[in-house]
């Protein structure tokens, strides 16, 4: 992009920026907004509503904009690292206190009965 058309672009987001506000400004009060145009009342009213429309489009895509770039964020946030699978050292933080040792109970389940009929429990 040339600088030029740089300068072009600013201009109309400029321009753009204050045909929101004005447009604003007139549902806000639209006798006051539209004073300089030869208006009768029902035109007045008619242009209130159809501003109302217009903005009511631009706050909806904004909106949808808004709500893309939420889901994108969201699903490069949750994107496993580059370096899944690699291997890593684990190392235990030191509040865990030392190494748990000895031998592993059996699992208590009650569903298994042994010969005399009832589950194995310490």
């Amino acid at each position: 992009m040339s600088q030029t058309d740089f300068e072009r672009a600013k201009q109309r987001l400029a321009q753009t920026k204050q045909d929101i506000i004005w447009a604003i400004d007139v549902l806000e009060d639209p006798a006051k907004n539209l004073s300089e145009y030869k208006l009768t009342p029902e035109e007045v009213v008619q242009l209130g509503y159809q501003f109302q429309r217009e903005l009511e489009e631009i706050r909806r895509r904004i909106e949808q904009r808004r709500e893309l770039k939420i889901d994108l964020e969201s699903l490069t946030s949750k994107s496993p690292s580059p370096n899944i699978g690699a291997s890593r050292d684990i190392s235990f933080s030191s509040h865990t206190g030392s190494r748990i040792t000895g031998e592993i109970p059996p699992f208590d389940d009650p569903d298994e009965d042994n010969e005399m009929g009832s589950s194995r429990s310490f």
